[in-house]
C-alpha cells in the first residue's frame, strides 16, 4: 500500500465515512480511492463508479455529475475515457442534444467541437426569440 492510499483510507475514517467501499490497495490506486471518498463525503451514489475499470479521472466525470444531478447513464462507461466524459457531462449540464457527439470514436477535441456548436446554436436561437419580443427601438 503507498503512502497515497493510506493517506486517502485514514481522511475517510477520520470524516466517519465508510471506508471499506474503498480500502482495497489491490482493487483502486490513490487517485480512485480519493474519488470514491470525496463521493461519499457529498453523498453520491459512489456505486455508480466505485469499480476499477474506472480510472481516477473517469471517476471524477461520474462523480462531478452525480453531484450535479446530471444523468451519468449517459456517459458512465469505460468506453469513453475521461475527457470524452468531460464533453458530455458539459453537453448534459448545458442541455444540449449529446446525441450528436456521444459516439465513442469521436475523440475529446472533435465532440468539444460538436458541443460548443450546438451551445451556440441554442444561445443564437434564444436571443433571436429576445430580439422578437422586444418593443421597437428598445
Amino acid at each position: 500500500m503507498t503512502l497515497d492510499q493510506e493517506n486517502q483510507i485514514e481522511w475517510g475514517r477520520t470524516a466517519g465515512i465508510d471506508v471499506s467501499l474503498y480500502d482495497d490497495p489491490n482493487k483502486f490506486d490513490a487517485n480512485q480511492m480519493r474519488e470514491i471518498r470525496l463521493g461519499l463525503l457529498s453523498g453520491a451514489d459512489v456505486s455508480v463508479y466505485a469499480d476499477p475499470k474506472y480510472n481516477g479521472k473517469q471517476m471524477k466525470e461520474i462523480r462531478l455529475g452525480l453531484i450535479t444531478k446530471l444523468d451519468v447513464t449517459k456517459y458512465a462507461d469505460p468506453m469513453y475515457n475521461w475527457e470524452q466524459m468531460l464533453q458530455i457531462r458539459s453537453g448534459l449540464a448545458r442541455r444540449v442534444d449529446i446525441t450528436r457527439f456521444t459516439d465513442p470514436k469521436l475523440d475529446a477535441d472533435q465532440m468539444r467541437y460538436i458541443r460548443l456548436t450546438l451551445e451556440n446554436s441554442v444561445l443564437s436561437f434564444r436571443l433571436n426569440l429576445v430580439r422578437e419580443r422586444m418593443p421597437e427601438g428598445a
